[in-house]
């Protein structure tokens, strides 16, 4: 990947990230080298500090690679066993993490409607695999080929999530 298309890229990102805060209300955003360099409950505590009950953040990273669909099944499976409430769409690499189940009732009212429908809450399974996710839907299979980084990015990404 050349440096003018990452640029392109994370300006695309951010402009997702923007549109869909602007939609949802929320205010706070994290960046988003934050999934990939601190373990699971390392995050959710960071971010426990910044949101309250009544608020929510988000995150979206600017490719889709095996390392950001390692980084958010591990943000949503603690989630998952520690009674966090996030809303996932791996495919957009973007996640919302609420800080009750009552916020996150709120946020999917108000997220677009194919968000909802690419979230991990139509997706009846994930297969990982080198070179692409296969995720089921309730009502179709999307095999999604992954995205390469500059080699320098990797270097930057210091987490592992197995």
């Amino acid at each position: 990947m050349k440096m003018e298309e990452m640029y392109n890229r994370m300006d695309l990102a951010e402009t997702l990230l923007n549109s869909i805060n602007t939609q949802i209300g929320a205010t706070k955003l994290v960046a988003w080298n934050e999934m990939h360099q601190r373990m699971p409950q390392d995050f959710f505590e960071s971010i426990e500090k910044v949101i309250g009950k009544d608020e929510c953040i988000s995150i979206c990273d600017w490719a889709f690679d095996i390392n950001t669909m390692k980084a958010l099944l591990a943000l949503s499976s603690y989630a998952k066993k520690n009674g966090k409430w996030i809303i996932v769409n791996y495919e957009l690499c973007y996640a919302v993490i609420c800080g009750s189940e009552e916020v996150m009732k709120e946020v999917m009212k108000k997220l677009p409607k194919d968000f909802i429908l690419g979230s991990d809450i139509n997706i009846t399974n994930i297969e990982v695999r080198n070179e692409c996710t296969v995720f089921t839907y309730t009502d179709h299979i999307k095999a999604k080929k992954y995205d390469s980084r500059p080699e320098y990015i990797y270097k930057l990404i210091t987490n592992t999530y197995e």
